[in-house]
């Protein structure tokens, strides 16, 4: 099939916007090929993209599992090796004192035993206590002030709460016991102590116990975490805190006798939602089983955010049975979305793989947008615009390769220079209106209407001079100045006679009020006609001054004529008197661009703001009666317009006569 040729240009003999008269249609491709074409085209990438994507996808799933569990075990493996830094350095210590690596202190003199025990807990780190406990319960105990100094006490512990208890069990021991958590008396930290009996030939002969700080401990984890971007924790259970970076100092609840905070009391965002809404990943809850193969767990906590977004939390964690006397649970957590951790070169070939896709799939259908779907839309546009009445721009649908749309460009083009030729001699508002109610025609109606008519003052006088051509360019630059005075304030100009102007308001459109419309357009006129003079004035060229009249009252609205030519117009008492309040304005002196009169109907509904001058009463052929008629000298703004300048002789007449003008007849 053979590409179609795309023309060149713009065919001789047109314009922008106006088809040429003698059209001949494009020949080319339909949309019935590039609908065959870009539907093949776009199944087959889609079908690459879920297959590329799926593979990709689940090997990215297996990689991050198997990346969790490696970073659990990792990083777990890590932070017990340094919880069992601390813990094992007190069983060491115990014991060796316990063997007699220093020396028998219950051989020995008050000074070596100090000697001793001093010399003992001053050189292991992170150990604050050391003591000895005496068959008879009488201790000694060298202990790590908070300033770094060391304190020697001597002590009968017989009155201990407890202690009677716990030196029994001494006493029936083997190995290493446990004591605590309980407060330090300077430091005001939670303590372990682990105890090592010393039995020589089958009797017990003393103890040796070594104080842990838990507070050091989390003082470690403080250095894990600015090591790792992790957050590490200790917990005894699952719901008391041993160690964590928030106790690195004592915490207000442990000064107050407690001593392990819980983990809702725990400056910490996730732990309080671990056990509640953490869900777990993957390995299995075995707090009991001392025996286990502590296998890591993982859970994955939801937080909302004060914003309203989420964060998500990943919580590694192990069951550890050797660390204390009950099962502990070391873990750590950060921030992280699990589905997003790939591993790296997964990730980065699902990216490549998306990319190469994406920018195919974009080349086919900007190829398939470009030539079908561009035209569809642009065809539509045109179409609301004709719906809508919009022809406000001259651009042209462009030709096209695709042979209906390119028929389609030409028929808009024709369609857009009809209707602009229509609305030049057909009012806009009308069309618009028809269009909307998708009525075949204006009916007739009854309604106030307000009439205006505009005439030149003098036109024949001025027009004796100047060509033809003259006369139609003065008339098109007066008029169009009056039609947008007119339009502005919701006026339809119902015919142009000779220089004069005829316009209504409150049909097809309703006008709130239709009388302080048409005044408000007349002061407009007078305020654009005084800016027109000056410019003509500057020119060269005669001044322009009209003469206006406006009257409100009931009138007969709607399609007039012939069956098959009508006119969209206004007929009634109304426009009659309208027409002869602007021929009587030619007998008011008033200086500026525009002398205007209005009824005594008008003046009724004009608001306060308003300014009207009583100038007479006039009688009407025809009418019975006479009508009150006032000149308006300025509205709402507070501007007094041209109209509203009378000349000081005529301004001497009226204050000799409180009655204004006399009568008139028209």
């Amino acid at each position: 099939m053979p590409w179609p040729r795309r023309p060149q240009g713009r065919p001789s003999g047109t314009r922008q916007g106006v088809p040429p008269r003698h059209y001949v249609p494009q020949t080319g491709w339909t949309t019935s090929h590039f609908a065959v074409l870009g539907g093949a085209a776009v199944l087959t990438v889609a079908l690459c993209f879920l297959i590329v994507a799926g593979l990709f996808w689940r090997t990215g799933s297996e990689n991050t599992r198997q990346l969790l569990r490696e970073d659990a075990a990792r990083q777990l493996t890590i932070l017990e090796n340094t919880l069992d830094g601390h813990f094992r350095r007190a069983h060491f210590l115990a014991g060796s004192l316990a063997r007699g690596a220093i020396g028998d202190i219950g051989e020995t003199t008050a000074d070596t035993a100090r000697t001793i025990l001093i010399t003992a807990v001053s050189s292991t780190q992170g150990i604050t206590d050391v003591a000895y406990l005496a068959p008879d319960m009488r201790e000694r105990r060298a202990r790590i002030e908070k300033n770094g100094a060391v304190r020697y006490l001597l002590r009968d512990r017989s009155d201990a709460a407890g202690f009677k208890q716990f030196t029994a069990n001494l006493k029936e021991a083997t190995g290493t016991v446990w004591r605590g958590p309980y407060l330090s008396e300077t430091a005001g930290t939670a303590n372990f102590e682990v105890w090592h009996p010393v039995h020589r030939r089958g009797a017990f002969v003393g103890a040796w116990g070594v104080a842990i700080s838990l507070a050091e401990v989390s003082r470690s984890l403080v250095r894990f975490k600015r090591a790792t971007g992790t957050t590490p924790f200790l917990l005894r259970g699952r719901y008391q805190v041993l160690a964590h970076p928030s106790l690195s100092e004592p915490a207000p609840t442990q000064a107050h006798g407690s001593p392990l905070l819980s983990i809702d009391a725990l400056a910490d965002p996730v732990l309080p939602y671990l056990w509640a809404s953490g869900e777990r990943i993957f390995g299995d809850e075995t707090p009991n089983d001392r025996g286990g193969d502590r296998r890591a767990v993982a859970r994955e906590v939801t937080l909302e955010r004060f914003d309203g977004d989420t964060t998500h939390h990943l919580a590694l964690y192990r069951w550890n049975d050797t660390l204390g006397p009950s099962p502990w649970v070391a873990g750590l957590w950060f921030e992280a979305d699990i589905y997003s951790r790939f591993d790296t070169a997964t990730l980065r070939a699902l990216g490549i793989g998306l990319g190469v896709t994406l920018i195919a799939c974009l080349l086919l259908l900007g190829k398939i947008w470009y030539f079908g779907t561009r035209p569809v839309e642009r065809v539509a546009g045109a179409a609301r615009g004709l719906a809508d009445r919009r022809f406000e721009t001259d651009a042209p649908l462009p030709p096209s390769h695709i042979a209906i749309f390119d028929q389609l460009s030409h028929a808009f083009a024709r369609i857009n220079r009809a209707q602009r030729l229509i609305e030049t001699y057909v009012p806009r508002k009308l069309i618009r209106d028809l269009v909307r109610s998708e009525r075949d025609a204006s009916p007739v109606l009854e309604d106030d209407i307000a009439v205006m008519f505009t005439d030149i003052v003098g036109f024949s006088r001025m027009s004796e001079g100047m060509s033809s051509r003259e006369i139609s360019r003065t008339l098109n630059e007066h008029f169009a100045l009056l039609g947008r005075a007119v339009e502005e304030t919701g006026g339809t100009i119902d015919k142009y006679i000779g220089d004069a102007l005829m316009a209504f308001w409150g049909a097809p459109e309703r006008v709130e009020n239709a009388a302080e419309a048409a005044c408000r357009s007349a002061l407009r006129i007078a305020e654009v006609l005084e800016a027109s003079n000056r410019e003509r004035a500057n020119a060269g060229k005669p001044t322009i001054t009209v003469r206006i009249g406006i009257h409100i009252g009931p009138a007969i609205v709607g399609d007039i004529g012939a069956e098959n030519r009508v006119n969209y117009t206004v007929v009634g008492d109304c426009v009659n008197v309208c027409s002869r309040l602007e021929n009587l304005a030619s007998d008011i002196i008033a200086k500026g661009a525009a002398t205007t009169l209005v009824s005594e109907a008008v003046r009724h509904d004009l608001p306060d703001g308003f300014e009207c001058k009583e100038v007479g009463t006039a009688s009407i052929k025809g009418r019975r009666g006479n009508i009150k008629v006032f000149l308006l000298r300025s509205g709402l703004s507070g501007r007094t317009g041209p109209a509203g300048e009378f000349d000081e002789e005529r301004q001497r007449s009226d204050r000799t006569d409180d009655k204004a003008t006399p009568r008139r007849e028209m």
